[in-house]
């Protein structure tokens, strides 16, 4: 997904069940759908072996996966459909948990509804020399932490958020093409309208900077977005997000002797109904993906594009 935004890529609803429920409560379901990607370095069986250094070769998965999110007492479990990735853990606090995940683990805290933070540290497997033509890429399994900290609800209306992504591989023999660095983001989101006491508009902004596979690829980035969540008659969940980043390389990359120049736009739309076929415990969810990056090296263009339908079963 786009590096520039944290996208919560789930299905989105409400109920009344509450926090440390001593029966067995929240949602089931199930979810169907297409992703298509153009994208160099995404691992993938389909992109193992690519044929030239020019732009990526387009390839799609259908998925048909289950969806959940269940709590029992302090206990849960839940499908992170972002990540294609399951949760187990236990929380003390409402928005206070430690868990386990297919590729690590995790932990989240709040404070005073306001002040937060979360770490996660994972394996995932990376491609050792992504630039490797005409012969299957070598994998290996990458260390990476994922942080996250800011403050909600400054002055009433502003939502601070600083990221840190980083990816390490042991590799000495492919060190000068290993996928190795670390991502810094600041994100400040402003809530500007008030549609009504359950929907909001607002705009936002971001910095940062990042360095990855050596010096060549270090960069500036900035960019804004604009965010909308709309509920009509407590029914009916819209919620649409668009994003453009611009990023500024400083050195020439050293495969392609050319200093990178890339744009990103990103938008992303949900819709979700509650009361569905007029039964109150069921929902449906549509969500919509779309990310491009341009480059003025092809071989760093990248596309991706998602959509999904779901429904699920509320108790």
């Amino acid at each position: 997904m786009g590096k520039y935004i944290k996208l919560i890529f789930v299905v989105v609803f409400f109920s009344s069940y509450g926090f440390a429920s001593d029966k067995l409560s929240g949602y089931v379901g199930g979810m169907a759908g297409k992703y298509i990607v153009k994208d160099n370095f995404e691992y993938d069986k389909e992109n193992d072996t690519i044929n030239s250094l020019n732009s990526a070769k387009e390839y799609d998965k259908n998925y048909v996966l289950p969806i959940f999110d269940l709590e029992y007492k302090n206990f849960f479990t839940k499908t992170d459909v972002e990540d294609f990735d399951v949760k187990l853990g236990y929380s003390w606090k409402e928005n206070n948990s430690v868990y386990l995940m297919l590729e690590g683990v995790g932990i989240a805290q709040e404070f005073k509804d306001k002040y937060f933070y979360k770490l996660h540290l994972k394996e995932k497997k990376m491609y050792l020399n992504p630039y490797q033509i005409k012969t299957k890429r070598d994998t290996k399994k990458a260390s990476i932490i994922d942080f996250d900290m800011g403050m909600k609800n400054l002055y009433d209306y502003i939502d601070l958020t600083y990221t840190y992504n980083s990816v390490k591989i042991d590799d000495k023999v492919n060190s000068d093409t290993k996928q190795t660095g670390h991502e810094n983001t600041l994100d400040a989101f402003f809530y500007l309208f008030d549609f009504n006491e359950e929907s909001y508009g607002g705009l936002g902004a971001f910095i940062g900077n990042s360095s990855f596979d050596g010096q060549s690829n270090e960069y500036k980035k900035a960019g804004a977005k604009y965010a909308m969540d709309l509920t009509y008659n407590y029914l009916n969940k819209f919620e649409f997000e668009v994003a453009f980043a611009k990023y500024n390389f400083d050195e020439k990359n050293s495969y392609f002797n050319k200093i990178r120049d890339e744009k990103e736009l990103q938008v992303v739309f949900l819709y979700t109904r509650y009361n569905l076929f007029e039964n109150s415990k069921l929902f449906g969810n549509i969500t919509a993906y779309s990310n491009k990056k341009e480059s003025n090296i092809d071989f760093f263009d990248k596309q991706e594009k998602a959509l999904f339908l779901s429904m699920g079963y509320i108790f």
